[in-house]
């Protein structure tokens, strides 16, 4: 009885940290797709023409609009650790409010080695208050 207590409770765990692990893979995967092109698979950017999401301080002070620019794309020139951009960002309308959440999820893990996750409430709020003039 003890045995079948303490196999249920190890499963339930296993299962609790497989189903977070598979989150960033998952965002792993989208940010392959979608972003690798731009940002490269270290995060570091193109040259000088996309910027980096890896140690960038515009990723850190703009964590309020990251489901706006990844869903609506970002025209605006902008300046990454003092190094100005002005290559347009593409929209990725048909991206899911899940799989936003799971691009900017593994950005934060991977890059700034952040292990609470973004919350899809805050990705919607955020999606729901997006400045799209």
């Amino acid at each position: 009885m003890v045995y079948k207590s303490i196999f249920s409770i190890v499963f339930i765990i296993l299962i609790i940290t497989s189903c977070n692990h598979q989150d960033y893979k998952q965002g792993e995967a989208l940010f392959e797709l979608h972003c690798v092109a731009c940002h490269q698979k270290n995060g570091e950017g193109l040259a000088k023409l996309y910027p980096p999401v890896a140690n960038s301080d515009f990723w850190k002070n703009n964590k309020e609009d990251l489901a706006c620019i990844i869903r609506y794309g970002l025209k605006d020139t902008i300046v990454v650790n003092g190094q100005e951009y002005s290559m347009p960002m593409a929209a990725l309308p048909n991206l899911t409010e899940y799989e936003i959440t799971n691009i900017i999820n593994y950005i934060d893990y991977q890059f700034y080695k952040k292990d609470t996750p973004t919350n899809i409430t805050e990705i919607r709020k955020q999606l729901e208050n997006c400045d799209r003039k």
